[in-house]
């Protein structure tokens, strides 16, 4: 009886020390069907226009200072929500409305899963970012 235990053992170890061997996945993409895209040109009472695709919704966004040149783009079915800020320029210097941006970004990294910085220098066509 230990005999066929000890076989039955030894063969168990020989039949499972195969090597396997890895056959790679071929790479896959997403098929994004997206609907066909027709453009209305977004014109109010702010000092801005842009074209907007007919199938979003521009709506006023809340703002601190009442300001009606927020807005609110929502992307339909996309599933995604734009926000546009507008704020004129008067007696604050550029600075100020650049930390707030830098700020704002801060907030929304405790929220995000991946915000990367990243710096974009070309100073022979003088841009900075």
């Amino acid at each position: 009886m230990k005999f066929i235990i000890l076989i039955s053992l030894l063969l168990f170890l020989f039949w499972s020390c195969e090597e396997s061997s890895f056959i790679p996945k071929p790479p896959t993409y997403l098929r994004l069907e997206l609907p066909a895209h027709e453009y209305e040109l977004y014109d109010d009472s702010c000092a801005y226009t842009f074209e907007v695709s007919k199938m979003f919704t521009v709506t006023k966004a809340p703002s601190e200072n009442g300001s009606d040149c927020h807005k609110r783009i929502d992307l339909g079915p996309l599933n995604g929500v734009a926000y546009l800020r507008y704020w004129k320029i008067g007696d604050q210097p550029l600075s100020f409305f650049v930390n707030g941006a830098n700020d704002e970004v801060e907030r929304h990294k405790l929220k995000a899963t991946n915000i990367e910085d990243e710096n974009y220098l070309r100073p022979k066509d003088h841009v900075y970012g």
